[in-house]
């Protein structure tokens, strides 16, 4: 990527992080100022308690995308910036960056003539994962509209769905508001261009005394199947002690491995935040 690009880039997207918060719905937790992956994570842990203190049938579905950065159709891209407010001037600069984009394969170690690209974000570009954001935003709104899907947490939190980026996660009280759920999501997928991989897609009881209703085309966790969602393993047999051992030994694992050592900090500054509630302590080797 020339260096002008990168700049240019850059800078549309620090101007882009001071005005994501008031535009991004509090669900999505991905590369916004001032939110973590923490939440969704936490949240999630607090909705299997509650499911199964008050023997609740609710369920969540991991949804697995199809190369999710690179499906994104510019038309719909564009369209969505000005459907949100942003002005000429922020979406010319966005067409700047992305009209008669070239890119070439490698194919047996020689390079294929260049091709023009018609969709997707850029990769290891700051920007990209911005707009992904605001592209998936409109799922999230279509989900949020229908909050008799979702499932009452408290008395004045309706969850419908966890938002990380392309990481989504949808919330209902039963099976056919899950299926009510995915039909949204294909409505989006007709709009946008992703494409949902159902047979990835992972459905889950919260409620960990419950099995998990046999449903065809999605892959049925069973009570001792695990998931990893954002790096932290849920399953209906996982239990907080479980998640800070393997966390712990991951830790001391790094030890000795200098290109490691913020990762594994990161993860037992995590775990220590996150249980803190619990009570439970961490044994040292």
């Amino acid at each position: 990527m020339p260096v002008n690009v990168k700049l240019l880039s850059k800078y549309l997207a620090y101007r882009l992080q001071d005005v994501l918060p008031t535009i991004v719905h509090f669900d999505q937790k991905g590369f916004v100022k001032g939110r973590s992956l923490h939440h969704p994570v936490r949240l999630l842990d607090d909705l299997q308690h509650h499911a199964t203190i008050n023997n609740s049938a609710s369920l969540a579905i991991f949804l697995d995308y199809e190369k999710a950065y690179d499906r994104v159709v510019w038309d719909y891209l564009f369209l969505v910036l000005a459907k949100l407010g942003f002005g000429i001037y922020f979406i010319s600069m966005i067409h700047l960056l992305y009209n008669k984009s070239l890119a070439r394969l490698m194919l047996n170690g020689y390079l294929l003539r260049p091709l023009e690209t018609t969709r997707g974000v850029k990769q290891v570009d700051p920007l990209s994962s911005l707009l992904f954001i605001l592209c998936i935003e409109l799922l999230g709104n279509l989900v949020r509209s229908r909050k008799d899907l979702g499932i009452l947490f408290s008395e004045s939190i309706q969850v419908t769905g966890l938002y990380f980026a392309d990481d989504s996660t949808l919330i209902s009280g039963n099976i056919s508001g899950i299926r009510q759920q995915l039909e949204i999501v294909d409505i989006y997928c007709q709009g946008s261009g992703a494409r949902l991989n159902l047979r990835k897609s992972a459905l889950m009881p919260l409620n960990r005394h419950l099995r998990c209703p046999d449903v065809a085309e999605l892959r049925c966790m069973q009570p001792n199947d695990t998931i990893k969602y954002l790096g932290i393993p849920f399953g209906q047999h996982i239990t907080p002690e479980l998640i800070l051992g393997e966390l712990n030994a991951k830790f001391f694992r790094g030890f000795g491995r200098e290109e490691h050592e913020r990762f594994v900090a990161d993860c037992y500054s995590f775990a220590l935040s996150f249980y803190q509630c619990c009570g439970i302590s961490l044994r040292i080797p």
